[in-house]
């Protein structure tokens, strides 16, 4: 009871990580291998979820038998780690270039692969492909929003709260902060400061892509910013997946059975 139960919460992240799923699921079993074997030579680090999204560990895909229905994982660095990781239904993310890859797996096993340990799992049988513009984003909280500081060319700053978050960029609420005044479309704005719940904060590069207009429930129209991060590093990427997790789990348990 308690594996289904694992099971059904980690389809339940599945579906709120990727939108459309239909639209963005890999459509075979032969795309589903040459995406993995694509990891393989990006040398792709892949984070791997379990536990109820509560554990992570860093590995990455080393090679796919297609003819025995196996994946070769490298191992992780936390033995504690491992063995929870074996029992569990894990979520893989990684990216290679501008797509960036989901999948389930179980029945996780360790054997031996060129002399070193290894996990080894069956291929998956679902996928999703994601390009960095469709990156699933999720709205902040309103009441004690996230914060990012941005240097201006004056060599002062200012202080914008989030509107949404993804791990492919952030949209800002500007106020009356003139940011469209001060910034323009394509302006690459380096060492922005931004604040995570859990991870602190983190020096991000931001690209500024648009302007435009939210309208609220009573009407009015707020302009926002919108920015996509550059080159983000991978921890940091990690982050923000972790805290995007953490508030659509909280919000699917506050919605109505």
């Amino acid at each position: 009871m308690a594996e289904q139960e694992m099971s059904l919460n980690q389809k339940k992240f599945q579906q709120l990580s990727v939108p459309n799923t239909d639209e963005y699921r890999v459509g075979s079993r032969v795309e589903i291998i040459r995406a993995l074997r694509g990891l393989i030579q990006h040398r792709a680090p892949v984070n791997a979820f379990f536990n109820m999204d509560n554990d992570m560990i860093l590995t990455a895909v080393l090679a796919v038998d297609a003819d025995n229905d196996v994946v070769y994982l490298d191992y992780g660095a936390n033995e504690t780690l491992n063995r929870r990781m074996m029992g569990d239904m894990v979520t893989f993310m990684a990216s290679a270039g501008s797509v960036k890859l989901q999948f389930e797996g179980s029945k996780i096993t360790v054997t031996t692969y060129e002399g070193m340990p290894t996990f080894r799992m069956p291929v998956p049988t679902k996928m999703f492909l994601l390009q960095r513009r469709e990156y699933h984003r999720v709205d902040t909280p309103i009441a004690n929003p996230l914060m990012c500081t941005i240097p201006t060319p004056d060599g002062k700053s200012i202080k914008l709260p989030l509107a949404d978050i993804s791990v492919g960029g952030i949209s800002l609420a500007i106020g009356d902060s003139k940011a469209d005044e001060i910034f323009e479309k394509g302006t690459v704005v380096p060492s922005c400061k931004l604040v995570v719940p859990e991870a602190g904060l983190l020096d991000v590069t931001l690209n500024i892509q648009a302007f435009f207009p939210i309208t609220r429930k009573d009407g009015t129209k707020v302009p926002h910013m919108g920015c996509a991060f550059v080159d983000l590093r991978l921890p940091m990427e990690t982050a923000i997946q972790r805290y995007i997790n953490k508030l659509e789990r909280e919000r699917n348990a506050n919605k109505p059975i």
